[in-house]
């Protein structure tokens, strides 16, 4: 019986063992519900990819089909070769419910495919067709899969099996190009080498006109789907008061990694999103995380 007992405990000891070593970087307090990178400790939230259409090519003895993405390069780039996301499923963009299995909650097979980069877009190749034949799907040479790790918090690690070259990059299913986008070392790293003292901020003028762009781009928004809404800025506070205010769209807009660096451009420490009724919701700029609501609401009161 003790024998039996010791075979036991050392069969469960390496079970321990094994779990302690699945690669998972720092448990963090739960983000909204969005995919992020892990760029030097801090979590960067990625954007979803710009889909713009397929675009058709072809000559006498093959045709190709691309999907397109507008930008030549992602917003946010990266200085990994072997970047670690974190995945976290819920209410969000469709790209987020295509990654998080269609309201399962259980991550499909997540692809990593670099993008082409053309004069004014990316593209990926689907399919082609020739004369002695047809392929669809991505080009395996420009594919690289991931490891999907759950977390303790409910969350979960994405980690691609290889490093990856500088370039461009979509993470998606495959199924559709619904996808988040990303780069590995591109125009932004290039233009800001490591430094170890922190830079001077925007001087005044640029902040000036940053804040103009800001509150012009969401009041544009606004004009543009017909809803009733405005935003206003107030010393180092954003309001933005929208009929529609929502949890859900609070979590897609702070998830917004061009919307968040404009704010920060902007010289903006508090954001605050209302329907000037029930919903309000702040987010804190310079901590990068959501205030509760009993804290926000005495934000909004100041």
């Amino acid at each position: 019986m003790k024998a039996l007992a010791l075979r036991r405990l050392a069969g469960t000891t390496v079970v321990l063992f094994v779990l302690a070593c699945v690669p998972t970087f720092g448990q963090v307090a739960p983000q909204p519900a969005g995919i992020y990178a892990d760029q030097n400790g801090t979590l960067e939230a990625l954007s979803t990819a710009a889909y713009s259409g397929s675009e058709q090519s072809s000559n006498v003895v093959k045709a190709n089909v691309a999907w397109t993405f507008r930008g030549v390069h992602s917003p946010l780039q990266l200085s990994s070769d072997r970047p670690r996301f974190l995945l976290v499923c819920g209410l969000g963009a469709p790209a987020l419910a295509m990654l998080c299995g269609l309201g399962t909650g259980q991550p499909s097979d997540l692809i990593i495919v670099r993008l082409d980069e053309k004069s004014d877009h990316r593209e990926s190749r689907m399919a082609s067709a020739g004369m002695f034949g047809g392929h669809s799907g991505f080009d395996a040479k420009k594919t690289v899969t991931t490891t999907i790790v759950k977390r303790n918090d409910g969350g979960w690690d994405v980690v691609p099996t290889q490093d990856l070259k500088h370039g461009e990059y979509l993470i998606t299913t495959g199924v559709n190009p619904q996808g988040f986008d990303f780069g590995i070392g591109g125009p932004q790293m290039e233009a800001a080498p490591n430094q170890t003292t922190a830079q001077p901020s925007a001087n005044s003028s640029n902040q000036s006109a940053a804040r103009e762009m800001l509150l012009k781009t969401i009041n544009a928004s606004f004009a543009k789907e017909g809803v009733a809404g405005y935003a206003e800025i107030s010393g180092d506070k954003l309001t933005v008061h929208s009929e529609r205010a929502s949890e859900m769209r609070f979590h897609m807009l702070v998830a917004n990694q061009k919307l968040v660096a404009m704010m920060r451009e902007a010289g903006i420490a508090t954001y605050l999103y209302t329907n000037d009724a029930d919903q309000n919701f702040a987010y804190d700029l310079k901590a990068g995380k959501i205030i509760p609501p009993t804290a926000s609401q005495a934000t909004e009161t100041k």
